[in-house]
């Protein structure tokens, strides 16, 4: 799903910028609309295209990041137009703009680390108690007796016991 939106952003995408560049440099006279639209829409696509690949990248990078993730793209979409409207409309709210995407960037790198390092904690954590289960004295005694108790009693298939049977009493003929 995040692939076929990526795609189809980054398409939207690159017709937005052909239809800019032709209303802009081939056709510059009196247009019908205004222009801010298109930028809108190049905004729109860009931001989403690279958003959802950046998605893409982080669910395939860090798989235990699935869960919220779609919620923090949706927030950095949010504040990518956000910051898009103030820069071009009211270029005074720079300063809080700048607070705001920081603390999204910090927010979510630390979200990205607890939830990695979580990860990492649940994996080394399985790892020990399978190593010292394995190392346990109980675990050993265990082994040694399945080992010597199947050491004895090997399993045949009962064709081939009967077949070694008349193999033996032939050898032991001649």
């Amino acid at each position: 799903m995040a692939r076929t939106l990526v795609n189809v952003s980054a398409t939207i995408f690159a017709l937005m910028l052909i239809v800019r560049a032709l209303f802009t440099y081939i056709y510059p006279g009196k247009l019908p609309f205004n222009l801010a639209i298109i930028d809108w829409l190049v905004v729109i696509a860009g931001s989403g295209a690279a958003i959802s690949s950046i998605f893409c990248f982080i669910k395939k990078r860090y798989p235990d990041t699935a869960e919220f993730l779609p919620m923090f793209s949706t927030v950095c979409y949010v504040i990518v137009l956000i910051g898009y409207a103030i820069l071009r409309y009211t270029p005074a709210y720079q300063t809080s703009l700048s607070i705001m995407v920081t603390g999204m960037l910090v927010g979510m790198g630390w979200w990205i680390q607890c939830i990695t390092s979580a990860a990492n904690t649940r994996r080394s954590h399985t790892l020990n108690m399978i190593i010292n289960t394995r190392t346990s004295p109980e675990y050993q005694k265990q082994l040694r007796n399945s080992t010597k108790f199947y050491r004895v009693c090997v399993m045949c298939h009962k064709n081939s016991l009967s077949g070694a049977a008349t193999r033996i009493k032939k050898n032991t003929r001649t």
